[in-house]
């Protein structure tokens, strides 16, 4: 079958355009994008489709990009298509270098572009001309790195607005196709140095298993990919539906997940279902399967609370049944939060870190009852010298509770017995005495050694308004 039918068949099979729409094409003027590019314009009426020539110039090989950016505008206007055109300054690059290094840096500099290409010319699609050969090195990059079935699936055929006609076409068959259409094309030098994996791979592991293994190594693989990707879409899908399931709250900021039913079905169904929340936060959002295992173990760790950080700032706390997943605080609002704030006495202090009021009075007696309200405390004051100071909770707080003849406990034991939310243990205030000694975690204990007693001459009175 020729290149033009199966680029053709891919397009209807995968509906990837419809009548009328603009697409964006990428083109770096190598042998792969200009046959996209000749071919997509030969069949463009009709497809009733209309194409712009795409083409980002990195800046990273001098005057061999320049002339790839005039190659490919040149191009353009020989086949009366539009082009756009853009040129990264030099050293661009070097200042958003990422994890995966130049390559990586250079991937998002390109989607980026064409992203903004197809919002400003208002086109549906962005034609790629990825083929089966980037396919299975994709595939073994990501063995040799580790990864799920979702990443052995390779690249897809269809990806949002990105779409990949000659994806199930060789290398060799393109080459082929340029030399007997005498498609003029230019080539990258960067391709031929070992220096990057992805080169690697291509120039030698490739022939090498074609030579020693299996001749037909490239059809072979890219077959394994499709078998893979048709089961990851099936377990996607179900994912779907538990996630779905076990969605009891959206906020604005944040999700709760029912961990019991997350806990009932199998790994692989609740693992992608966690990452789809994940997704929720931070579209594309990758986890390691190590961080994965964290989050999975989250579902099976009784009633205790805990949390994981899953990176990207997301954060997956359990609060006995539920998991909530919400972006974790700044280390500067952690900081903000645990400061301690000095109590107005007597009058009304807002701690704005822990959306809360603490109303502060002085009683010339005490009152009749006590524990009628758990959000009021009362205190001797005779006991203590002010000033005293509202904060968060800090790790290893402990307190002399009611009952416990001066032992003390940690609040974090107190908050697991009373069951209090992770997230709102945060944001619990704690009121301290000059000397930093716990007096009263709001709501739940108050210290025993400071109690007002018979012959108190003044008592203090502290009521917390959480907002």
């Amino acid at each position: 079958m020729d290149i033009e039918t199966r680029v053709r068949e891919n397009i209807a099979g995968y509906k990837m355009f419809k009548k009328g729409a603009k697409v964006c094409v990428a083109v770096s003027g190598g042998v792969d994008s200009m046959t996209l590019l000749h071919v997509l314009s030969k069949i463009k009426e009709p497809l009733g489709i209309s194409i712009i020539v795409c083409h980002l110039d990195h800046n990273l090989r001098g005057r061999e990009s320049r002339r790839d950016h005039d190659f490919v505008k040149s191009t353009a206007k020989k086949l009366a298509l539009k082009f756009v055109g853009k040129r990264l300054k030099a050293g661009e690059l070097k200042d958003v270098k990422k994890d995966g290094g130049m390559q990586e840096a250079a991937r998002e500099a390109r989607k980026a572009f064409l992203l903004d290409c197809a919002k400003k010319h208002n086109a549906s699609i962005v034609a790629l001309a990825h083929n089966k050969n980037d396919l299975i090195e994709t595939v073994l990059m990501r063995l040799m790195k580790g990864a799920s079935l979702g990443g052995l699936k390779g690249i897809a055929q269809k990806s949002g607005i990105f779409v990949r006609p000659l994806l199930d076409v060789s290398r060799t068959d393109i080459e082929r196709y340029a030399r007997d259409n005498k498609i003029r094309f230019v080539e990258d030098s960067s391709n031929r140095t070992e220096k990057y994996l992805r080169n690697k791979v291509r120039l030698s592991l490739v022939p090498y298993m074609e030579k020693n293994f299996n001749p037909s190594v490239v059809d072979t693989i890219a077959r394994t990919a499709r078998l893979l990707s048709r089961d990851d879409e099936f377990i996607e899908a179900a994912a779907a539906d538990i996630f779905d399931a076990a969605l009891i709250k959206k906020a604005k900021a944040s999700l709760t997940l029912d961990i019991g039913l997350l806990s009932s079905v199998h790994s692989a169904l609740s693992s992608r279902a966690l990452l789809r929340a994940a997704r929720a936060f931070v579209r594309d959002m990758e986890v390691s399967a190590k961080t994965m295992d964290a989050l999975l173990g989250l579902l099976t760790k009784g009633g205790r609370a805990a949390y994981v950080d899953a990176g990207s700032g997301v954060r997956f706390s359990r609060s006995y049944n539920d998991m909530v997943v919400a972006m974790a605080p700044r280390e500067d609002d952690t900081r903000a939060a645990v400061g301690a704030v000095e109590l107005a006495i007597p009058g009304v202090t807002f701690v704005k870190q822990l959306k809360a009021r603490v109303h502060v009075s002085i009683l010339s007696k005490a009152p009749k009852t006590f524990g009628a309200d758990r959000h009021t405390a009362y205190f001797s004051l005779d006991s203590f010298d002010v000033p005293l100071c509202v904060r968060a909770t800090l790790p290893g707080d402990r307190i002399a509770p009611f009952g416990m003849n001066g032992r003390t406990r940690k609040l974090k034991d107190i908050f697991i017995d009373s069951k209090v939310p992770l997230a709102k243990r945060r944001t619990t205030p704690v009121i301290v005495s000059a000397t930093g000694e716990v007096l009263w975690l709001a709501g739940l204990r108050q210290a025993e050694g400071h109690k007002v007693a018979k012959g108190t001459k003044k008592v203090l009175k502290l009521t917390v308004e959480m907002l």
